[in-house]
């Protein structure tokens, strides 16, 4: 017999048992009779349901009684927890049950804490102001987890600006905000001024304007020049003055610029490594190279011409402020014992004889062999 012609109200079923066997697994049996288990557990609970208010009527124990014991509990761990936030238990907010992570309090005294537990708060509190400007000052990129309204809230995003900490991180900042904001004048200069790569979320016009670009690169490095108008790569004062803020814009001018005396003499002065970015004409200034090697913190020799590396008092200029540049210099020159000696005087981090190893062989074992006497 299958379960769909089966009827359990025919009469002929006293007791489970009498059910055919494929039945009986459903059913159990009661005083006078047999009923689906379901039933009997509806009907358990409901007699244990009334068994408990039975008993606390007996006990003088009402409802709001049990309510105000509840809410003193709450108030106890409440309490506790904000405790545990003010003492620096990073752990105690995220462990807490979902109830008190939704209580304004206690979000607040954790976010005034640890202010990166703003995108783990409830939608609602991620949209109280006042929580969510402590959580930004923490930094600045966590303003993504603001509700909208909050992200277009101009007071806001300023602070998000002032307090966006990382290079390279502006990208969380206006990628989140309204757009209208990459054309607000003073909240890009603000953040051009903190971190020159932030031009990149400029609108167009503020990526011409010639204040904001030349801001731009004081901070950031010179990458913000990819993300300017091309005229002013060739505009001649215009670069005068990038290169006297970051001397590595030289390598984004045009390349009559770049071979432009003045504008390479004020990049070096600023940026002796920026002496790549010059023509090959420049690169074989023996004034333009000197002037680098003042400013440099690398081997600006290696890319100077042969005829530079092999003049004896530039090398000897190159060997003193980086024995590397020992490296570059001409055969003749790795050859002359004083100036070997001298760039390994200077090796930096690099050891004695590391820069020795660059030298000719005669004069390198001449040396080793001294040293292994003295």
């Amino acid at each position: 017999m299958s379960k769909e012609q089966f009827n359990p109200s025919n009469e002929k079923y006293k007791s489970v048992g009498d059910l055919p066997n494929e039945q009986r697994s459903d059913f159990v049996n009661v005083e006078g009779g047999f009923v689906k288990k379901e039933a009997t557990k509806k009907l358990s609970e409901a007699e244990l349901e009334a068994k408990v208010v039975n008993t606390l009527k007996q006990k003088g124990i009402t409802s709001l009684d049990v309510l105000h014991g509840q809410a003193e509990q709450y108030d106890k761990e409440r309490k506790e927890l904000i405790e545990k936030i003010k003492s620096g238990d990073d752990r105690a907010f995220r462990e807490a049950s979902e109830d008190l992570r939704a209580d304004r309090e206690v979000a607040f005294e954790a976010v005034k804490d640890n202010g990166s537990v703003f995108e783990k708060l409830p939608e609602s509190l991620r949209a109280d102001r006042e929580i969510a400007l402590y959580a930004i000052k923490h930094h600045g990129g966590l303003i993504r987890f603001a509700a909208e309204e909050l992200r277009a809230d101009r007071e806001i995003v300023l602070e998000a600006i002032k307090h966006c900490g990382l290079y390279g991180q502006f990208g969380n900042i206006f990628k989140f905000i309204p757009n209208a904001f990459r054309a607000d004048r003073e909240i890009v200069l603000d953040a051009v001024r903190r971190d020159g790569s932030a031009l990149e979320y400029a609108s167009d016009e503020l990526r011409s304007d010639k204040e904001i670009v030349l801001e731009s690169l004081i901070k950031g490095g010179s990458d913000a020049l990819k993300f300017t108008s091309k005229k002013f790569l060739a505009d001649r004062n215009f670069m005068l003055e990038a290169v006297k803020r970051n001397g590595y814009s030289l390598g984004d001018a045009s390349k009559e610029l770049q071979a432009d005396r003045d504008v390479v003499l004020e990049a070096v002065g600023k940026n002796g490594d920026a002496f790549k970015y010059a023509s090959d004409k420049l690169r074989a200034d023996r004034e333009v190279l000197l002037e680098a090697l003042k400013t440099s913190h690398s081997c600006p020799i290696e890319d100077a011409s042969k005829e530079l590396q092999a003049d004896r008092e530039v090398v000897f200029e190159a060997v003193k402020r980086n024995g590397c540049s020992l490296k570059y210099v001409s055969e003749e020159l790795r050859a002359d014992p004083e100036i070997v000696i001298e760039a390994m005087a200077h090796h930096a981090h690099n050891g004695p004889k590391y820069i020795l190893s660059f030298a000719t062989k005669e004069v390198r074992e001449m040396i080793e062999k001294t040293l292994r006497s003295a």
